[in-house]
């Protein structure tokens, strides 16, 4: 049963991805509902925060891909939350 789970580098990989997905949307300020446009502005410790996020999760999502076929799995998870991260930071840069 155990070879159909991933190791600990998988299950890095995949809830730190997860979770900074979930709370780091959470760090940037509201949005005004008809112009999309933040209400205040975005403080430089949400873009270090963001970008040091970024990377580490990346970093971790290649080193799970390295592992065995589960981790291969769980850092393909990851890879899509990965996705989901830059897409949001970006859409906060523009």
């Amino acid at each position: 049963m155990t070879r159909f789970l991933p190791s600990l580098r998988g299950w890095v990989a995949f809830l730190l991805a997860f979770f900074a997905s979930v709370y780091l949307p959470a760090t940037f300020p509201a949005r005004n509902g008809h112009t999309g446009k933040f209400l205040g502005p975005i403080s430089t410790e949400t873009w270090v925060l963001g970008g040091v996020t970024l990377i580490a999760c990346i970093v971790a999502s290649a080193f799970a891909f390295r592992g065995s076929r589960p981790d291969k799995v769980a850092a393909s998870l990851a890879a899509v939350f990965i996705i989901l991260l830059i897409v949001m930071y970006v859409k906060a840069l523009t």
